[in-house]
């Protein structure tokens, strides 16, 4: 069995159900100076 296998089962189990179990969470280190992915949200 190779590493992409069990991936792979995963989003073939995930494309039937409509369903995944990720996150998409954006790290960054302290004070980067760098542009924000999104806009500013106005509140």
């Amino acid at each position: 069995m190779n590493m992409a296998s069990p991936y792979l089962c995963y989003c073939e189990g995930g494309f039937e159900e409509r369903a995944f179990g990720d996150v998409h969470l954006p790290l960054v280190k302290p004070n980067n100076r760098r542009a924000p992915m999104l806009p500013q949200l106005e509140s």
